[in-house]
């Protein structure tokens, strides 16, 4: 193989590498800051989104993007890096020229996520666990502590504690 070939074979995958863009689902949560990864407005934003969800968008345009998925890495500027759900990111690749840059992939993706079954209707137990507003107001008002006596911890009023400063 001449010196020639291997510098435009190398050429030729360092172009393939660079034509490849990441998306970290922080990039577009609502619920994060810009100083901790978010790259669009909130208004544009989704709260919480998987990298699943970002695959699933970008393969249903399949047209447009080659999509690999990387479930194990964690975002750098993430505050709790043991936190499995927080992980992944998505490697995408343009297949034609519909978009500007990044920033305008983003926003599709931040837009076509609510519209996935996954985000429809979706009962967590946690909803299903809780009691009606109507129930939660009454037990609200039976659980409450009469007097200021006997509350455990929570202060219990005015009352002067002897010995403890």
């Amino acid at each position: 193989m001449s010196k020639t070939a291997k510098q435009s074979s190398a050429g030729g995958l360092l172009e393939e590498k660079r034509q490849w863009h990441t998306i970290y689902p922080q990039y577009i949560n609502s619920n994060l800051t810009i100083q901790l990864g978010r790259r669009l407005a909130k208004s544009k934003c989704v709260p919480d989104p998987r990298w699943q969800e970002i695959r699933d968008v970008l393969a249903v345009n399949s047209a447009k993007f080659d999509v690999e998925a990387f479930p194990d890495k964690v975002y750098n500027r993430e505050v709790d890096k043991e936190n499995l759900v927080n992980r992944g990111y998505i490697k995408y690749r343009l297949k034609d020229s519909s978009f500007k840059n990044k920033a305008e992939v983003l926003t599709l993706v931040a837009q076509l996520i609510p519209k996935l079954k996954t985000r429809q209707n979706v009962k967590t137990p946690a909803d299903s666990a809780k009691p009606s507003s109507s129930t939660a107001a009454s037990n609200q008002q039976s659980n409450a502590p009469s007097g200021g006596g006997g509350g455990g911890g929570g202060g219990g009023g005015n009352k002067k504690k002897k010995g403890r400063r």
